[in-house]
């Protein structure tokens, strides 16, 4: 009898050591399994970071309800797509261009946290090679690095984007008459030319009825054909039926040159998820990557 016991004994033993090691093992394999998920970058993001000139006119042509929808285009479709290493800058459209017309992003500390030159492309590069689908264990690593800065930099870039959407509803209408596109456009040229990077996309949008009035352009180098190379242009007007907008966005190819422009009525800008593409890394703070002892002491001690 007591050798029968003694039997049992070793076996509940036995199966008790057995459920353990299996127990241990599985835990081991899902820890190793949850520090190492896969992220999928939305198709959605740009490949490149962007640097961005919005032109806002709130000149007297624009009626109130216009120049309300102008603004909120770029507070809903233009803002939330912004990210690390990406540049605003919004500018009124008036009578004249100039320091005066800065809206918002007229500063580097009013923009986004910035990376390095060195930086930035190796960011690109780690994106790029994790879209492929088969990229290395240290791609995979340096991405999850970059899931957990942009989980960091969340919370400042929610702060820029808040106060840039502060500044553009804040936004008066010029007090002087007159509307000169002609002029802007050739500062921004200017501008763009001068801040060139091979790592980044350049986007001009122009939220405006784009009828210039009482002004003189002669100043403006602008008459010169084809500004803004390699510019992704894009123009938001109020449509109606008082004007002929073909026509009208027609006579700037003399600026423009014979490109691609993308036009839409705010109506439509308003309807779409997004104006601009979002930021390279859009979706990765959402990520949450956590080591493995991290998550290995998660599922042996839930409570801790």
């Amino acid at each position: 009898m007591e050798n029968d016991m003694s039997h049992t004994n070793k076996m509940l033993l036995f199966g008790c050591s057995l459920t353990c090691i299996v127990t241990a093992f599985a835990a081991v394999l899902y820890a190793y399994h949850l520090s190492n998920p896969r992220i999928d970058i939305p198709t959605i993001n740009r490949e490149r970071f962007a640097d961005v000139v919005v032109l806002l006119d709130g000149t007297g042509s624009v009626t109130d309800q216009s120049f309300a929808s102008g603004k909120e285009v770029v507070v809903q479709g233009i803002i939330p797509s912004f990210g690390i290493g990406d540049r605003l800058a919004t500018y009124s459209i008036g009578p004249e261009f100039g320091l005066e017309n800065v809206i918002s992003g007229g500063t580097f500390k009013e923009q986004p946290p910035q990376l390095a030159p060195q930086r930035r492309t190796e960011v690109l590069d780690i994106l790029r090679q994790s879209r492929s689908g088969n990229s290395p264990g240290r791609v995979r690593t340096k991405l999850y690095e970059l899931a957990d800065q942009a989980k960091q930099s969340e919370a400042s870039l929610d702060k820029v984007r808040s106060h840039w959407a502060a500044q553009i509803t804040a936004m008066r209408r010029p007090t002087k008459p007159g509307t000169n596109i002609s002029c802007a456009l050739d500062a921004i040229d200017a501008y763009f030319q001068s801040n060139s990077s091979p790592d980044e996309e350049r986007w001009l949008f122009v939220v405006s009825d784009l009828i210039e009035e009482h002004v003189s352009t002669t100043l403006c180098s602008s008459n010169q054909e084809s500004l803004f190379p390699k510019t992704r242009i894009v123009f938001l007007y109020p449509h109606d039926s008082r004007h002929d907008w073909r026509k009208i966005i027609e006579s700037w190819r003399h600026v423009l040159g014979d490109r691609q422009i993308d036009v839409y009525p705010l109506s439509a800008a308003l309807n779409k998820p997004f104006v601009l593409p979002p930021n390279p890394l859009n979706g990765l703070q959402d990520d949450i990557v956590r080591g493995f002892w991290d998550n290995l002491r998660s599922l042996v001690s839930p409570a801790g």
